[in-house]
Formats: structure tokens, sequence, C-alpha cells
């Protein structure tokens, strides 16, 4: 059945945090095509505005697949100067329908990193702005780097930053020299 991505937040005594959203729970009404998956959420950054960042995975019923980032605040409203009106939408970023989001980091320079990539084909990462959402131009080819290797399936899990530089692990059923 169609299900739309929720978020929660509790306290630390493990009641709902009810000045989060609606009685402690977030469900985006703006974005799901048949099902919303939350991949991967940046939780605020210690002395910031409390503001966070959440991925969703949104499968369509019929057309693309498409994934979007969320900037929230603090009580779950979106902050509206990040992407439109406080989301990112992307519809299939690479070559193949299934272009799943699967990671959101940010960068030690303060940017937004978003990874993902089909279940069979190629990975994608994608550099952002992290105040605004806007594409970082320097970053690949017009701040997405895109990879379809042949020797798939590969199947993007984790992302992460060590050492100022950017680590993919793959699924593989093929091994690499």
């Amino acid at each position: 059945a169609p299900g739309r991505s929720f978020i929660a937040r509790f306290n630390t005594n493990g009641s709902l945090d009810n000045s989060f959203g609606a009685s402690g729970y977030l469900t985006p009404s703006d974005s799901i095509g048949f099902r919303g998956y939350i991949q991967s959420i940046i939780p605020p950054v210690a002395g910031g505005d409390g503001s966070f960042y959440a991925a969703v995975l949104d499968y369509a019923q019929f057309g693309m697949n498409s994934h979007l980032v969320y900037k929230l605040q603090s009580n779950g409203s979106f902050v509206t100067s990040f992407g439109n009106g406080g989301i990112i939408r992307e519809t299939r970023p690479g070559y193949h329908n299934g272009q799943d989001i699967r990671s959101i980091k940010l960068a030690p320079d303060g940017s937004l990193l978003m990874m993902g990539g089909s279940a069979g084909w190629a990975f994608w990462l994608m550099k952002r702005n992290s105040s605004d959402g806007s594409p970082i131009n320097s970053f690949g080819e017009n701040g997405m780097l895109y990879s379809d290797p042949t020797s798939g399936p590969d199947i993007p899990c984790r992302m992460i930053i060590a050492d100022n530089k950017i680590l993919i692990g793959l699924t593989a059923t093929n091994q690499w020299s």
C-alpha cells in the first residue's frame, strides 16, 4: 500500500517530544508518489541553530523514482531558504531508474554530500551548498560524480569521510582488482 515516510523525535526518557511536528511526529505531505523511506538523517550540529537534514527515497508507482533531501528546523518546520521551500528533489540523478539515495553527510568544508545509486548498475555522489541546497559546480560535473562500473552489480551502501577523502562502500557480486 502507499505509505509516507515520517520522523519521530523522542526525549532522553523515551517519551515523544511534543514540541516537534505534530505531537512528536512529522509526516511531510509534499513528496510521496507511492512509498517513501527515510534513508539517512544528519542530526543538528553542536552549537548550531538546531536544524537538521533528512534524505528520503521516494518510490513512484508509475514513472521515475526520485529522492528528496529536507532541511528542517528544530520544531520540524521546513527551512524555506534551502532548495525549493526546504526540499531538494532529484528525479533519477543517474542514467537508470531506481537511483536511490543512500546516505547524506556534512563534509569537512561544511557542504552537503548526497550519495546513492541503483541496485545493479551505478552509484553517484552530489555536493551541495548546505545553506541553500544549490549544486557546488566545482565538484565533479556540475556538482555530481557518476560511476557505472562494468563489473557490477554493485550497490552503494555506506559513505564515510576520513582524512579529507570520501569513501563509498559497495555491496558487490564481483571482485574488483
